[in-house]
């Protein structure tokens, strides 16, 4: 049984006989090189034919566009797009209801990418094992579409990510084949015609590929949002907005061969209709060679597709269904003439119907014409935004944010070693509890250890205290609270009164002197310390230094995030 994808049929929403005359007024005797480019160069493309096309390897006149269809598949930076397809968790978005699919790419590690890359190039070898790929009768009125067949059920898969009860079948129309074998077709053709028809070809292929994906991961035909700001549910658009930010159309489908291409924005109807209707520009011959060129994929494959400009806007065609008509912009005034011409055409056209007396006729509502000259820099900018292309910027992950803001926080808290700030005139004592979560205390060295000590710098007036505090200048004592263990209370220890800044379980010590604090039976954890801090201490009861604790901390926190990208691929429902 057999079961056909809705909507699947590749659209062509410009098919109309008007669009197709104001395209060849506009690019009246080829001004705009987009039927012939003798500049153009010749193919050099040398990679071998990706096994999803075997099927159709054989034919020597498929070729060249087979090599281009396979280039598409080839690159890591191009196979980043069916990364989400296959394992990419569905979202929903509560805002807006829609269901989308998660990236697994932003936030892995390098070795996740590649183990994620690697399987991405596994499922496509089997899905070669799957795929029909048939060329289908005109009559059916089908251009391109992808459906489900479960006549041939197998037992296994060689992927974790495909099912076995679906496999796809891809049909296109017969024109693309009729063309290849007509004598006066393909082998007859011009340079510039076969490339155009090499490359909508390819296109078309991959389009369809990437449907097939989707039954093969889902078992069924229906997509969520690539992403949740893709105007619609079609993988298929979203892959051609990720390869070149623009969706091809084949025009004037009434002639052998491929016409005249023109290209779009991928947006929704509703979005298109609020900036004036549906847009399309042309595409020019030398935009189209330049697939044909090893040059060009090898800038695709170091930096994503993004790095291939956009076609050149020479002119635009809109249909604005508010005006009810179409404008035509553009920046010579060749085409505003040509347009000109072509509507008081159509003016006779309408005449000779309303002589006749016939029926209203749908297509005189489509026969106005507004011409709208824009300079050559305007042209370039579309009506509607374009959708995200590639996947966002890579995130740090929790991991990495909490030690980037650990280690900024130390280094505005640790004095550095050329920088020795003096709190006051007068030795303090330091007191934490023992299960404080603070961290290390400096510790005035013994007799012995004066080589440590930092040169005497000059006395600091300390800052104004906290309110309710007057400033003194006797000795301190320096509290750990165990209520709250990052907070330190500086206060004169002298009476009754103040009792409460002070642990409740140890006993209170005035400061006399430092021989005497020294002399002095105290707990271990009170610890003495110099006006002037040294920059070198050590941490309680470990025997290491700060930055040795910190490097430590910090190893083990970096192992611990390349840990996550280890564990095993998975496969959400």
């Amino acid at each position: 049984m057999t079961h056909q994808r809705p909507c699947m049929k590749r659209a062509d929403g410009s098919s109309s006989y008007f669009i197709n005359d104001l395209i060849s007024a506009a690019n009246t005797n080829d001004r705009f090189k987009l039927l012939e480019d003798d500049a153009i160069l010749p193919a050099n493309l040398s990679n071998a034919i990706h096994p999803l096309f075997r099927q159709l390897e054989g034919d020597e006149r498929l070729h060249l566009a087979l090599q281009v269809a396979s280039h598409f598949l080839l690159h890591d930076r191009l196979l980043e797009f069916f990364v989400p397809l296959l394992h990419g968790c569905v979202m929903h978005d509560p805002q807006s209801s829609k269901e989308y699919l998660c990236d697994p790419l932003v936030h892995a590690s390098k070795a996740k990418q590649a183990l994620l890359l690697s399987s991405v190039r596994q499922s496509l070898d089997c899905l070669a094992d799957r795929l029909e790929i048939s060329f289908v009768s005109q009559k059916q009125r089908v251009w391109a579409r992808t459906i489900m067949d479960d006549s041939t059920l197998m037992d296994s898969c060689c992927c974790r990510a495909f099912q076995t009860r679906l496999s796809p079948k891809i049909e296109l129309t017969e024109k693309f084949s009729q063309f290849y074998y007509a004598a006066d077709g393909y082998a007859t053709a011009t340079r510039s015609g076969q490339f155009r028809h090499d490359f909508l070809f390819a296109v078309t292929l991959v389009h369809e590929v990437v449907h097939a994906v989707g039954v093969m991961r889902r078992g069924n035909l229906n997509e969520p949002h690539y992403r949740l700001n893709s105007p619609e549910t079609e993988w298929g658009y979203a892959w051609e907005n990720f390869m070149f930010g623009r969706i091809i159309n084949p025009q004037d489908k009434t002639k052998a061969g491929t016409q005249i291409l023109m290209c779009k924005v991928w947006a929704d109807a509703k979005a298109a209709n609020v900036n004036g209707g549906k847009e399309y520009s042309d595409v020019s011959m030398s935009w189209i060679a330049q697939w044909f060129r090893n040059e060009t994929w090898n800038i695709a494959r170091k930096q994503g597709p993004t790095a291939i400009a956009l076609p050149t806007t020479h002119f635009k065609i809109q249909i604005s269904h508010k005006l009810g008509a179409w404008i035509v912009r553009s920046d010579n005034p060749s085409v505003c003439k040509d347009i000109a011409a072509l509507y008081r055409l159509w003016q006779l056209y309408n005449q000779r119907f309303e002589a006749e007396d016939c029926s209203f006729d749908s297509r005189k509502i489509s026969n106005l014409v507004y011409y709208n000259g824009l300079t050559a820099t305007e042209l370039q900018v579309p009506n509607v935004p374009v959708p995200q292309r590639v996947r966002d910027a890579p995130k740090p992950s929790m991991i990495r944010k909490l030690l980037s803001s650990k280690r900024q926080s130390m280094k505005k808290s640790t004095p550095s070693a050329n920088k020795y700030t003096s709190v006051t005139n007068t030795p303090l004592v330091a007191v934490r509890r023992g299960i404080s979560a603070c961290g290390a205390q400096r510790k005035r060295p013994l007799d012995n250890d004066d080589y440590f000590l930092p040169p005497v710098s000059k006395r600091i007036r300390p800052p104004p205290p906290a309110s309710g505090f007057t400033p003194i200048n006797t000795p301190l004592i320096a509290v750990h609270r165990a209520s709250s263990p990052c907070s330190i209370r500086w206060k004169q220890p002298a009476n009754d009164d103040d009792a409460d800044f002070l642990p409740p379980t140890r006993k209170r010590y005035t400061a006399v002197s430092r021989d005497h604090m020294l002399s002095s039976a105290l707990p271990p954890s009170v610890y003495m310390a110099n006006a002037a801090l040294p920059a070198r201490y050590e941490w309680p009861h470990s025997g290491l230094t700060n930055d040795d604790q910190f490097r430590n901390s910090e190893q083990r926190g970096i192992l611990l995030s390349d840990d996550l990208g280890k564990e095993d691929l998975r496969y959400p429902a």
